[in-house]
């Protein structure tokens, strides 16, 4: 999965369903598109080995081999 940050400066997260996930700081790619899937706060998603939880504290994804990331307005984090 990949999940990326806009404001305040732009990150993308890489996850995949072994290691650990990758941050990419300005990746140059174009920020945004017409159609985007947001995760609103207070939902979760699961799919295969990933789970997402949105709260308004942030984004919090993880992968069943216990990697993952934290993402907010303040900060991102892999692990």
């Amino acid at each position: 999965i990949s999940c990326s940050r806009v404001e305040p400066r732009y990150v993308t997260v890489i996850l995949g369903p072994k290691g650990k996930a990758t941050k990419i700081e300005n990746p140059g790619e174009q920020g945004c598109c017409s159609i985007v899937t947001r995760l609103e706060y207070g939902n979760t998603w699961s799919a295969g080995p990933f789970t997402c939880a949105s709260r308004k504290t942030g984004l919090t994804c993880s992968s069943s081999n216990g990697h993952g990331f934290s993402m907010s307005r303040a900060s991102v984090t892999v692990k």
